[in-house]
């Protein structure tokens, strides 16, 4: 470790991009990636009217996945013209490249913007990514079904107990109100159990990268964009890569010796 500073830029070795059928493949590719974001939403909050059995909630599902995909392959365009505009821009500003704390380059705007760009025109990662939140709502469905019914249970055995419903007996004769009157019950509490749980469940997703990884999900692109700067910068694939807002001049406190 020392306090030197190279004044001098590093630049980037991109990745071959890979050939793609004149865009095409990673729109389409975009779709298939914004449809898997939407199906989360789509399940969790939807699911609950769906116990219910409510009218209309199928085409709600429906409007609510061809929205969201939208957004998605919208957002994806808007990222990817920046990109395009920072990654054409002269060169000047730079970003530090940090390592558990310690700067180990000084790389040009430009060059993470064209990194970024091979990124996400690349369709593998786009259905890589896809597959990935498949499983979180796999592991979403998992959490829905499994908490909600026992949430259940413990709420009807509460309102048994001391709410004042009146659990039937076995040599008395069971009215058909009663009956319904418990099931309604029964499917209300249940669907907002999943409601719950699947709310609690998006908060965990966003909250950060600890709790999101309880349900398995992991960003792709930045984390094949941290594999290549370990690999261009020998980093251990143990220490987490930073990278800090441009700036035209950058004095670190740290920076790593080769």
């Amino acid at each position: 470790m020392n306090d030197h500073f190279h004044d001098e830029p590093a630049h980037l070795r991109l990745p071959s991009a890979p050939k793609t059928g004149q865009g095409m493949e990673p729109l389409l590719s975009r779709i298939f990636l914004g449809i898997s974001v939407a199906l989360i939403p789509a399940i969790c909050f939807d699911l609950p009217g769906l116990l219910l059995g409510e009218a209309g909630e199928t085409r709600s599902i429906l409007l609510m996945i061809v929205a969201v995909t939208a957004a998605v392959v919208a957002l994806f365009q808007a990222w990817r013209a920046r990109l395009r505009r920072a990654a054409d821009r002269p060169a000047g500003l730079l970003k530090s490249i940090a390592a558990e704390g310690d700067i180990i380059a000084m790389v040009p705007v430009r060059d993470l913007a064209a990194l970024d760009l091979v990124l996400i025109d690349n369709p593998t990662l786009a259905v890589e990514q896809a597959l990935n939140l498949f499983k979180v709502m796999v592991r979403l469905l998992s959490s829905i079904f499994v908490v909600a019914p026992l949430a259940l249970a413990w709420e009807m055995l509460f309102l048994f107990a001391f709410g004042g419903l009146k659990m039937p007996l076995l040599h008395a004769a069971v009215t058909g109100s009663q009956i319904i009157r418990i099931g309604d019950l029964a499917r209300s509490l249940i669907a907002f159990d999943a409601l719950v749980v699947s709310f609690g469940a998006v908060i965990m997703l966003v909250a950060g990268k600890q709790p999101s990884r309880r349900f398995g999900f992991r960003n792709i692109y930045r984390d094949r964009r941290d594999a290549y700067l370990r690999e261009q910068f020998s980093v251990s694939d143990d220490e987490a890569i930073t990278i800090s807002i441009a700036s035209p001049r950058f004095t670190p406190v740290h920076q790593r010796s080769f």
